[in-house]
This record gives C-alpha cells, sequence and structure tokens, in this order.
C-alpha cells in the first residue's frame, strides 16, 4: 500500500459534499500553513472568503483548460475534490495527471456511516479497494479507531448542511448534465422530508425486521444505492436499483439452500424519500419462489 502524500504546497478544492466539510478542510489546512483555493461553480459551498474563490462560469468542456491554467498560476501541488464520477472531475483528474499533481478524492465511508473515505486514485469501483488484498488489509482493522477524533458540533453541521441543501435546491445550474444528488431540485425538498418523517414511521412498522438483525437471525443483507448515483449510470453491471434487486432475489434462489436464512434489503437513507422498492422486492420475489 502507497505511503501517504504530505500536503505541501498550494491546495486547489474542487466540488465538495452539501454543507461546511470543505470549508473545514480548508481551515484545518490554512491552520497548518497551506494556501488553499477554492473553484467557485454557480452551486455555493460556504465558509471560503471570497479573495479565496475562482470563479469558473465555462462549460464543462472547457474545465480541463481552466484547471491546468489554474495549476500554473497559482503553483498547485493538491487538487481535492468529492468523487470522481463528476464530469467536471474527471476532466481535472486528466489536467493533474500531465501536470503531474497529488489527487484526493473524497467519498463517504464505504463501512461507516458519517466517516470519510479518502484516496488517490479513485472511489467506489475505481477505488484501489477493488484490489483483493487491499481490501482484506483495510476491513480487517476497520474497528481501529486511533487518531480518530470525533466533532462534538455535529448538529451544527447538520442545520449548515440543511440550509446548503434547500439554497441548492433553489439554484439552478448544469453540474452533472442530468439528476444527482449534488444537484437537487425544489421538488427534492419534499422528498427529503418525507425521507426523514418515514424514517420514524419505518423505525415503528419494521420492529420485526430490527429484532432479527440484531439478534440471532441468519440473513444477507443487500444494501441499496441512490437511485440517481453517478455510479448506476457509469457502470455496465446495473442501471438501476430494479436491476440490484432483480439479480438479488435470483442469486438468493439460486445459491441459499437454508430456508432459515433470510433476504434483507436495506433502503439507502438519501433515497428513502425519492422511492419505494416494496412492489420491485416481491414481485421478484415471486419471481424466483422466495416466500
Amino acid at each position: 500500500m502507497r505511503k501517504p502524500i504530505p500536503i505541501e504546497g498550494t491546495v486547489l478544492l474542487l466540488v465538495g459534499p452539501l454543507g461546511l466539510f470543505f470549508s473545514r478542510v480548508a481551515g484545518h489546512l490554512e491552520a497548518k500553513g497551506v494556501s488553499v483555493y477554492k473553484v467557485a461553480l454557480p452551486m455555493r459551498e460556504p465558509g471560503f472568503r471570497n479573495k479565496k474563490k475562482l470563479i469558473y462560469n465555462g462549460p464543462p468542456c472547457e474545465f480541463r483548460s481552466f484547471i491546468e491554467s489554474t495549476i500554473d498560476r497559482y503553483k498547485v501541488k493538491h487538487v481535492l475534490m468529492y468523487g470522481d464520477y463528476i464530469p467536471i472531475h474527471r476532466e481535472a483528474l486528466i489536467a493533474c495527471r500531465a501536470k503531474g499533481v497529488n489527487t484526493i478524492v473524497f467519498e463517504l465511508g464505504y463501512r461507516r456511516p458519517g466517516f470519510i473515505t479518502v484516496e488517490d486514485q479513485g472511489v467506489n469501483s475505481r477505488s484501489v479497494l477493488m484490489n483483493q488484498n487491499l481490501r482484506e488489509a483495510a476491513t480487517e482493522n476497520r474497528s481501529d479507531k486511533s487518531g480518530i477524533v470525533l466533532n462534538q458540533k455535529r448538529k451544527r453541521y447538520r442545520i449548515a448542511k440543511v440550509l446548503t441543501y434547500i439554497l441548492h435546491s433553489l439554484t439552478r445550474y448544469e453540474l452533472m448534465g442530468y439528476r444527482h444528488k449534488l444537484q437537487p431540485e425544489p421538488i427534492d425538498l419534499w422528498h427529503q422530508y418525507w425521507g426523514y418523517l418515514s424514517y420514524y414511521i419505518y423505525s415503528v412498522t419494521e420492529t420485526r425486521t430490527r429484532k432479527m438483525i440484531t439478534g440471532k437471525g441468519k440473513y444477507f443483507l443487500v444494501a441499496l444505492q441512490v437511485a440517481f448515483d453517478s455510479q448506476l449510470r457509469d457502470e455496465d453491471r446495473y442501471n438501476s436499483m430494479k436491476a440490484v434487486i432483480i439479480d438479488a432475489c435470483k442469486s438468493f434462489a439460486e445459491y441459499c439452500s437454508d430456508h432459515e436464512v433470510a433476504l434483507i434489503f436495506k433502503h439507502h437513507p438519501r433515497d428513502r424519500g425519492f422511492n419505494n422498492y416494496l412492489r420491485d422486492i416481491k414481485a421478484a420475489a415471486k419471481v424466483y419462489g422466495i416466500s
């Protein structure tokens, strides 16, 4: 496994998660004497001083040349971004490789909700953790929390995230060219509210399932993704959550002969207010004879 590259020299931030996370990263780096700049797009990320914002209003197809000129002008050594599926981030990665600039890609933690995954070559299916040996090494020590300090200001950060989401929902801009969680629409405010409300409804109606999960019940767990996530659009194996559900039921019916084992689908919390897959699950279960 490669040794971490120390942050030395100017840092350029691209698109970050909704909320204050990237501004907190910038504050941390600046406190260590690192110069940090933020590419400012029509979507707003609060917490950055105007003199540290680099405005970009051009089309996505010209973003690579913008990054290349920015790297030269500010002598950028590190480029940080949230996810590598965003088209402008792909362009930035190409520019960084051509210029020999270090890249750092953030993603929400794969195994720990609330934690951030940091990789230098890509995330999700492009992650080096797709290599079996590296994946085993990473997951063996997943309970080790040495060096991790949980921030006690999470409530304040959540409020900031909600306000940022509302602002983005009411701001028109093209980031992905299709519907995406970083590019919400006004109707999505209702979906988010319903998702928040339904969490408490399901906590009561799904009591039996929760007891089995935390008890001695045997089961396979399928973690679903957000329906309009980039991975579903850009990867070849699946193009929708319905396809994932069908494949999971088919595989379960073929390879699991123990009738005491259950198949459980875990709805993604960000998708709860947008989609209900109950009919799809029941239909697939009926086709493959799962009771």
